[in-house]
């Protein structure tokens, strides 16, 4: 009887260690799947404010900036903490194909060529910008976009020095961009104003056309007249 006993009680401790097992695996996947659902939705939220940032958007300032004194003081305001995440959170509207097309289009929506070629890393030949908060801005712009979320600032500034290495350039290509323009709107007028100093000539061509015809007219009208005066002659010839 005892030994039936102590048989049972065997049983019964294997079951409840297998059933404790079998909880501590249940209780590491919802662990788990809670954790999977956090992770989604950061990204969802992510998703939001990424595409809807306007709304808690209330920036004092209009960009992009044309002038470097508006530049600077821009980098002066986004040194408040909320200021800095509204701007971000504009800035991360803007897409890209690669890390380059990132940069360059937040950049583009940031400052204008004029800006940007009064501008340097290092500030030798220009405003510094090594140091400024532009940096952490377009970093933190990227890095909402998922994919990106581990791309490092390192690789970011090398991307921020190349465009603005290239801001003469594009400046150069808009001035003379411009300068086409406007000699087509000159060119235009030039026509123009050629065509209206024409306008005495084709009128005069008008009327020596017009004297050409009416004198056709009469001749046609003189010869219709011979021939019928001529018609008594031709019939005693045929007689």
């Amino acid at each position: 009887m005892e030994e039936e006993r102590s048989r049972f009680e065997e049983r019964m401790m294997d079951k409840l260690a297998r059933i404790e097992a079998q909880l501590k695996v249940i209780s590491n996947k919802q662990v788990s799947l809670e954790e999977m659902q956090k992770g989604l939705w950061e990204k969802m939220h992510g998703l939001h404010s990424t595409s809807q940032p306007q709304r808690q958007c209330s920036l004092t300032f209009n960009l992009p900036v044309h002038h470097l004194d508006e530049f600077c003081e821009v980098m002066e305001k986004v040194k408040d903490e909320e200021v800095k995440g509204q701007l971000i959170t504009l800035l991360s509207q803007v897409g890209g194909k690669d890390l380059t097309s990132f940069v360059n289009g937040i950049l583009t929506r940031l400052m204008g060529n004029a800006v940007a070629e009064k501008c340097n890393w290092k500030g030798q030949r220009g405003e510094k910008l090594d140091g400024a908060p532009i940096l952490s801005i377009v970093h933190g712009a990227v890095i909402r976009h998922i994919g990106w979320e581990t791309t490092t600032e390192e690789s970011v500034k090398e991307k921020i020095q190349n465009w603005l290495k290239q801001a003469s350039r594009r400046q150069k290509c808009t001035l003379f961009d411009t300068c086409i323009i406007n000699a087509g709107d000159l060119e235009e007028q030039d026509n123009q104003q050629y065509w209206l100093k024409q306008a005495s000539r084709r009128q005069k061509c008008t009327l020596f056309d017009t004297c050409i015809i009416n004198a056709g007219d009469l001749e046609e009208q003189d010869n219709q007249q011979y021939w019928l005066k001529q018609a008594s002659r031709r019939q005693k010839c045929i007689v």
